[in-house]
This record gives structure tokens, sequence and C-alpha cells, in this order.
């Protein structure tokens, strides 16, 4: 196996590889090779946009759900986050954080990442074969011909 055409999901499983975004704390991004032409930016606390996709990838392999995304029409996806406290839990895994209520919007943990299958625009394949000839009146210009290849 390569890293061309499989990935490893969250449990350490090999799966086919679809396109992927890891999203972090600042806007920036990691993409797979699947998921190039995607631009990602933090809009604001907890607000982050993901652009140049067409919706979430709706592989039910990866656990999508067989295309009911809305596309929008720019082909964008908003990402919020939220705080969220476990007040029941172990002192140790309560996630209190001063200054965040339940439910405020908050980054992305600087120490982590979201991963987001995105479904990416077909890509259509050239089938023709572009020639150049120099030009008759001799200059520094080309002319470009096509034939089918």
């Amino acid at each position: 196996m390569t890293n061309n055409n499989v990935t490893v999901d969250s449990n350490g499983f090999y799966k086919a590889a679809s396109p992927v975004v890891k999203l972090f704390a600042d806007g920036t991004s990691e993409l797979t090779s699947e998921a190039v032409g995607i631009t990602t930016e933090r809009l604001s606390e907890g607000v982050y946009r993901i652009s140049g996709c067409l919706c979430l990838n709706a592989d039910r392999a990866w656990g999508g759900d067989e295309g009911n995304e809305k596309i929008k029409s720019d082909g964008s996806i908003v990402i919020r986050t939220y705080y969220r406290p476990h007040p029941d839990a172990p002192a140790f895994a309560r996630n209190e954080i001063d200054g965040y209520a339940n439910g405020d919007p908050i980054d992305i943990p600087h120490d982590t990442f979201i991963s987001v299958r995105v479904q990416m625009p077909e890509v259509e394949v050239q089938d023709e074969v572009v020639k150049t000839a120099p030009n008759q009146a001799g200059n520094n210009v080309i002319l470009e011909t096509s034939t089918q290849a």
C-alpha cells in the first residue's frame, strides 16, 4: 500500500483515500492530494470556511450521508465549533475554561485539528493534444493547433 491511494482513519485502520481537509485553529489546513484546490480560512472565533468543494463527502465507507448535504451556491462549507463543559465528569476531564460558557463559539484547540471529508468537483480529462507550430511571418509568435489524440 502507498499513501497515494489509502489513508489511516482515527482508529488506525486503512481505508481508500478520499479528499480530506485537516483544519487547524488559525484557519490553515493540510490537504490530501485528492483535495487540491481547497482553501480554508478562520472567519472569527470558532467559525471557519472551507472553499473549493461541493459539499461534505457522501461516501458511506466514511460515514457519509449519501449526498444529503446541501451544496452551497459558492461551494463552501462553514464549520462552527462550540465550547462544551462536562460538569458531571471527573475534575480532570471537565473541560472548564475561564471566560467561556456552554455553547459559546471557541476555536479548535491548538494541539489538534478537525478532519473534514469533502466532495470535490469532477475533473474533466482533456482528450486533445495541443501542438505548436512556428508562425509563417517568422516572428516569436507561436500558433497553437489542436488535434484529437
